[in-house]
């Protein structure tokens, strides 16, 4: 199972999630991106991982790229790469 795990951790850590959010002129966003965003970003590359699992660093309020560590189980530790951009509407 931890080797199940290690693999995952590498196949997050070697990736960039994007999250598209509306936002204002300068980059800000209109509220802030959460754990449950990331955990959709990961579902959306057929990755499984529970927003309670997902722990943002510093709160996402401004668009470009940021990390977010993520507990996968057994004491392996996962870091993903976030790309907030601004979304189409």
């Amino acid at each position: 199972a931890i080797a199940e795990l290690t693999k995952l951790a590498e196949t997050i850590e070697t990736q960039t999630f994007s999250v598209a959010v509306q936002a204002g002129d300068e980059g800000k966003l209109f509220g802030a991106v959460t754990n449950k965003d990331l955990s959709g970003a990961l579902a959306n590359k057929k990755i499984i991982i529970e927003k309670q699992n997902i722990e943002i660093i510093e709160p996402i309020h401004n668009l470009g790229i940021h990390e977010a560590n993520i507990k996968l189980g057994h004491g392996v530790h996962a870091k993903m790469k976030v790309n907030v951009e601004r979304s189409a509407q």
